[in-house]
Formats: structure tokens, C-alpha cells, sequence
């Protein structure tokens, strides 16, 4: 096959949604990220089933899971040099506390944009003598991810 587009990697930004601004403020600049979605299944053996075991979906849990490098993010729009981390585990403290998801959002080549309510599940930074400070999370979706973003005036 020829002239094959092929996504870029490159491209992604975490973002939360920001009720002061009305807007949404970028958190991280990823090195990498992914949108996992896992079946929870149950399981039946029966008569009816022939002593077979039949296996059905139930339900799905999803999850984006990122990793970026500690940065100014201000050019973004962020709030300060320390923001990309800060403001993460800022975040996760309130969430730990109030029990309720924010709004994210996050941008992938081909995706687009991809909006979702979250709460993170966890969060790891990396600080070494020889190299960037670093750091991975992961964010928990309690809701339906869109492409449409829910705040847009309509």
C-alpha cells in the first residue's frame, strides 16, 4: 500500500477543565498516552448452557493512561512552571476528598479531541540527577468519552 497516513504519536495534550476560566487548562505534554477499554465479563454453566460455559459482556471500564515530562506550561496556558505536575496532584487530592470526577480533555492526531468526566487512580514522578523530570498517571473515565466537547456553547 502507498500514501498511507499514518497517525502521529506526537501529538497530545491533557487538559482539565477549568470552571474559573471557563476553559480548558492544559496539564502535561505527554510523551505518550493511552484509551484502554476492558470488558468485565460474567460468567454462566448451566443446563440450559450444556454444561458450557458462556461468557457475556457486562460492562466496560476505560481508562487513559499518560506519561510526560515535568514543563513550563505556561505557553499552553497553564499556570506556572510547575503546573504540569502540581496541578495534577492538586487535582487528585481534591477528587480523593470530594469523590467527584473533573472534565477532561485530550487531543490525539486522527482522534481529535476526546472529552470524558475522570478521576485519577494514580499518579508517579521521576526526578533523577541525569535526566529530565518525568512522571505517569492514570485516570479512571466515569462516564461515556465524546468527540464533542460538553462545555461548547450551543
Amino acid at each position: 500500500m502507498a500514501n498511507e497516513n499514518y497517525g502521529q504519536g506526537w501529538k497530545g495534550v491533557l487538559s482539565v477543565w477549568d470552571n474559573t476560566a471557563s476553559a480548558y487548562k492544559p496539564l502535561a505534554c505527554l510523551t505518550s498516552t493511552s484509551h484502554s477499554m476492558s470488558g468485565n465479563t460474567q460468567e454462566k454453566v448451566n443446563m440450559c448452557t450444556q454444561g458450557k460455559t458462556i461468557t457475556k459482556l457486562q460492562s466496560i471500564t476505560e481508562t487513559v493512561d499518560f506519561e510526560g515530562q515535568v514543563i513550563d506550561t505556561t505557553a499552553l496556558g497553564g499556570g506556572d512552571v510547575r503546573a504540569s505536575l502540581a496541578d495534577i496532584k492538586a487535582i487528585m487530592r481534591t477528587q480523593a476528598t470530594t469523590g467527584q470526577p473533573n472534565d477532561f480533555r485530550l487531543e490525539r492526531d486522527f482522534d481529535g479531541f476526546l472529552y470524558f468526566p475522570g478521576q485519577f487512580l494514580s499518579i508517579s514522578d521521576s526526578y533523577s540527577a541525569a535526566e529530565d523530570a518525568t512522571f505517569s498517571g492514570q485516570l479512571g473515565i466515569q462516564g461515556d468519552v465524546v468527540e464533542v466537547d460538553p462545555h461548547a456553547a450551543g
